[in-house]
């Protein structure tokens, strides 16, 4: 947006006359509920699903919710990586997900007193820390992640054991193509734990922060099933969805429900492909809830289709289809030359351009110009370009004038190409080199790129 060029008019001099002339929210809450771990228990197939445990006595002290565990066991910073959060209340479950309301209803669960709670640091390269919370009442996972596993230890890629951190017995589970993260499971009363991170101090510093067991219950006695997996969507774009927007703000945040026992399925490899192939993160995520961090790279008709699928390595198999619209969006700063636009509101279809920085026409600040947007193409009706400066002094012409103009933005939007036609003079002068005309000779077009430097 040449947002006023100072040279907008070209001028020409002749006999005397001289030229003057003018861009891990919530990656996986893989807090793989450890159900294929169990031994023993009711047949998945004939047996009722279990009456939940009772809680605790109103006397007694009420255990950590799902957040506050997050809350206490989260690093406050992580190398300077800003972390975001997701809580998932039971309330949410039971107005917005009665799918995922129906499913622990039938395992034996209110819904009501559910909750998952998740913080994630991220970098380019993907997730660099995670911990991830279920809460599941009455369950108190102890048990199941003392228990001896190693004739578990191989299931198809992964291997299942038993470790010790900061202290405390985990579950970890390792798969074997490296590129793929260890996943560790820790219990606290009730609630399950998922850690991840690629600092070790960091993952230890958080297992130590803890809490430990209120008291210990029977484990939920499921077994992993072998039916379809149903994916349940936690999460997903909101729009505005702007094109080139630096990942972070969208993420598409699923569940997968094994459909033969009515529990999050444990053994998972998610994968996102779109209009245009798979997207990033390019390494499949695992476990039981997958975290997708969605930037739209492209603007091809508005709107985005993507294709997510979920495999288990015991034998379900779900698929989802979502769509939802992708724009660019115009709101921020913008750098013409020297000059530093910001354009208002942001991703609106109608805009204004103010100078932040800089000069129009040997004036500071002031709105340089406004418009419309419409998919990749932006016009307007009043472009301020400047006309030479001998022509202004002399008092031929005004300081400044309104041109129409269009514009393209480029397909990863981060810069737009302005086309406006201005004016070209030829301009007269004295033998003392005072201008004693300027002449309207013709038309003349002008193009400049202005780049993105900021987003709203």
């Amino acid at each position: 947006m040449h947002f006023s060029f100072k040279n907008g008019m070209h001028a020409r001099r002749r006999s005397g006359h001289r030229s003057w002339a003018i861009t891990g929210g919530l990656l996986i809450l893989a807090a793989t509920m450890a159900c294929s771990l169990f031994s023993g228990g009711p047949d998945p197939t004939t047996s009722p699903p279990p009456s939940p445990q009772a809680r605790p006595s109103p006397t007694s002290p009420r255990p950590p919710s799902a957040a506050e565990i997050v809350e206490a066991a989260a690093p406050a910073s992580l190398g300077g990586l800003p972390l975001t959060s997701l809580v998932v209340s039971g309330a949410d479950l039971v107005a917005n997900q009665p799918e995922l309301a129906k499913v622990f209803s039938q395992a034996g669960v209110d819904p009501a007193e559910v909750e998952v709670a998740v913080r994630t640091a991220s970098a380019e390269a993907g997730v660099v820390y995670q911990i991830g919370v279920v809460t599941w009442p009455g369950a108190y996972w102890g048990s199941v992640l003392a228990a001896d596993i190693a004739a578990a230890a191989e299931q198809e890629g992964m291997t299942v054991a038993t470790v010790e951190v900061a202290g405390r017995p985990a579950l970890r589970l390792r798969w074997a193509d490296a590129a793929y993260p260890d996943t560790l499971l820790v219990a606290s009363g009730d609630s399950v734990v998922f850690l991840r991170a690629d600092d070790g101090e960091a993952l230890e510093a958080s297992v130590d922060a803890l809490p430990e067991a209120a008291g210990e219950a029977e484990p939920p006695p499921f077994l992993p099933g072998m039916g379809s997996l149903m994916l349940v969507v936690l999460s997903s774009p909101i729009p505005p969805v702007c094109v080139g927007e630096p990942p972070g703000r969208h993420h598409i945040q699923l569940l997968a429900i094994d459909t033969a026992v009515a529990v999050p399925s444990p053994y998972n490899v998610f994968m996102m492909t779109g209009l245009l192939g798979p997207m990033p993160p390019a390494i499949p995520q695992t476990g039981a809830l997958a975290d997708f961090v969605y930037a739209a790279s492209r603007y091809g008709g508005g709107l985005e289709r993507l294709t997510i699928e979920d495999r288990s390595l015991l034998g379900g198999f779900g698929q989802y289809l979502l769509e939802f619209p992708v724009q660019h969006c115009l709101g921020g700063e913008w750098l013409d030359g020297e000059r530093v636009v910001r354009i208002t509101p942001p991703s609106s279809t109608h805009f204004t351009a103010e100078v932040v920085s800089g000069t129009i026409c040997e004036e500071s600040g002031g709105i340089d110009f406004s418009g419309t947007l419409d998919g990749d193409r932006i016009s307007g009706s009043d472009l301020k370009v400047c006309p030479p400066e001998e022509c202004v002094e002399a008092g031929f012409l005004p300081n400044s004038a309104l041109v129409p103009y269009d514009g393209t933005i480029a397909d990863d939007g981060m810069s737009m190409t302005i086309n406006w036609e201005g004016r070209f003079y030829e301009i007269e002068y004295d033998n003392a080199g005072a201008a004693i005309r300027c002449t309207d000779v013709r038309p003349e077009s002008h193009t400049f790129t202005v780049t993105r430097q900021s987003w709203e």
